[in-house]
């Protein structure tokens, strides 16, 4: 075979090679090829008010999803999403999630376009949590966490504390420290020991936490009470010197008063004690020892209330527990 006959051979060869690549690679996009079509829709929020920068979200059955962000009518469009079945929500900041649809499935057709209802999303209210030990020893660090959530960048909080007398709170409870009211439903406050407004700044979504250390050094009873926007907080604690350890077995109680600073126990610490039908007529005092025993006592759970001095402690004594004479608190 001549030398030009050869090259004829090997250009035909490739030029074939070259064909059949193409073929495969124009074969494989005929293959891949998915039928889509688009998905249009709108955001409002109260008095049908467009919604500007939400999230929309869509997802079909298998799993593949889709997003896009509102304009400044509340509108949003979603091209090229694959033939099936859908749901999807719609988030903003300052709203509750909503969902499009109620979460009904909607048809994305090849070439189409699916125009959905407006989809409502409710303004979220403010919401604001607070949390603080229930007992903190003279010279400790009073901390107070908060969190919660607003619809401002930076939410303006006010911090209130109002000192309180611990004891009689306990004795018109019946033994109970309920601070679940609001503040309006305390009495006899006076004015605030401390108060303070904090700006904090919230994250992306509205949320924040922080903790704070409050400036209350005394001894006694104190009630912190946190306003932001339209909620608030309140939560109660005291500084105490004092401590209670109780055990109960056959009828009888057993009480043991101590210093939390000077580590020894107290004498003539007044003791008063109630169940859940009421205030137990027994009460007394420590002996040296810093050691009460009451007598008689009844099958409910009883509370311990000792004072000292400005100092004062409640501690539970549960009924109905197989170990509870061995119990120690």
């Amino acid at each position: 075979m001549s030398g030009t006959s050869k090259s004829i051979v090997k250009v035909g060869a490739l030029t074939l090679g070259i064909v059949g690549v193409l073929a495969v690679l124009f074969g494989l996009s005929i293959v891949q090829e998915v039928p889509t079509g688009t998905v249009r829709g709108r955001a409002l929020g109260d008095n049908a008010h467009p919604i500007a920068r939400a999230t929309v979200v869509i997802d079909d059955e298998s799993g593949n999803y889709f997003r896009a962000i509102t304009d400044e009518n509340g509108y949003f469009i979603i091209t090229d999403g694959p033939e099936g079945k859908y749901t999807g929500y719609a988030a903003a900041r300052g709203y509750e999630t909503g969902s499009l649809r109620a979460d009904k499935p909607f048809k994305v057709i090849e070439g189409g376009t699916t125009d959905l209802v407006a989809v409502q999303l409710n303004a979220r209210p403010p919401q604001l949590y607070g949390g603080i030990e229930s007992v903190f020893v003279p010279g400790a660090k009073v901390k107070f966490s908060l969190n919660g959530y607003s619809r401002k960048t930076v939410a303006e909080v006010v911090y209130s504390i109002y000192k309180f007398d611990y004891p009689k709170h306990i004795r018109v409870n019946s033994g109970r420290d309920n601070d679940e009211r609001p503040l309006s439903g305390w009495k006899n406050l006076g004015k605030p020991v401390f108060e303070r407004k904090r700006r904090i700044h919230t994250d992306s979504e509205g949320y924040f936490n922080r903790e704070v250390t409050l400036p209350i050094k005394e001894i006694g009873g104190y009630l912190v009470h946190v306003k932001m926007e339209r909620t608030e907080a309140l939560h109660s604690t005291i500084i105490t010197d004092l401590a209670l350890v109780t055990k109960r077995a056959a009828g009888r109680m057993l009480v043991y008063a101590t210093s939390f600073t000077k580590k020894r126990p107290l004498s003539g610490v007044r003791l008063e004690f109630f169940s859940q039908g009421g205030k137990v007529s027994t009460s007394g005092l420590t002996d040296a020892n810093g050691l009460f025993i009451l007598d008689g006592v009844p099958q409910d759970s009883i509370v311990a209330l000792g004072t000292s001095g400005e100092s004062s402690a409640r501690t539970y004594s549960y009924s109905g527990e197989s170990d509870e004479a061995y119990r120690c608190y």
